[in-house]
């Protein structure tokens, strides 16, 4: 899994989605950490069981998303 992960993130950092100043592997872990974390935080009753993917994908995308270079 960890394999297919990295390639994932090293992916879409050489389609221009993820940012390359971290490598696929730290984002992988990272993606690792989050996810780990947020299953322990739903077990404990800390957030809704039914927010936790969306959190997950929300903190991660926000975290790897290649900066915009257009105007906002």
């Amino acid at each position: 899994m960890q394999e297919k992960l990295d390639a994932f993130f090293l992916k879409g950092q050489q389609s221009g989605h993820f940012r390359v100043d971290i490598s696929a592997a730290a984002i992988t872990e990272c993606f690792h950490g989050l996810f780990f974390t947020m299953i322990e935080a739903e077990r404990l009753g800390r957030v809704p069981r039914t927010r936790v993917l969306t959190i997950i994908e929300l903190v991660l995308m926000e975290g790897v998303c290649a900066k915009s270079t257009s105007p906002s």
